[in-house]
């Protein structure tokens, strides 16, 4: 999990294209990951999780090699549930 600085925070989200910032505060990306939260049976703590790390992962901070790692691990789920969620992820929130 990524120790970034608030600051940190805000200049990498500043750099980011405009295409990618329209998606990553938009409501229809919101409602897709709640729904996969729905579908595996997430939390609300884990869902929150799950927001906060895809949000590294796009703005930069963290790195997309250890995203499934870091969603076992910060959602306290199973590697493959894990793989599972990464993969819904990579379809409907980063490949659009």
């Amino acid at each position: 999990m990524s120790k970034a600085t608030l600051q940190q925070l805000k200049e990498a989200y500043q750099k980011l294209p405009q295409d990618i910032k329209r998606v990553y505060s938009s409501d229809e990306v919101t409602a897709k990951i709640y729904d996969l939260g729905k579908k595996y049976g997430l939390h609300i703590d884990q869902l929150g999780e799950l927001v906060d790390e895809i949000g590294l992962v796009m703005i930069g901070i963290s790195d997309p090699k250890k995203f499934p790692a870091e969603i076992s691990t910060r959602l306290r789920i199973n590697t493959t549930t894990a793989q599972l969620i990464v993969g819904e992820i990579n379809d409907d929130v980063f490949l659009p």
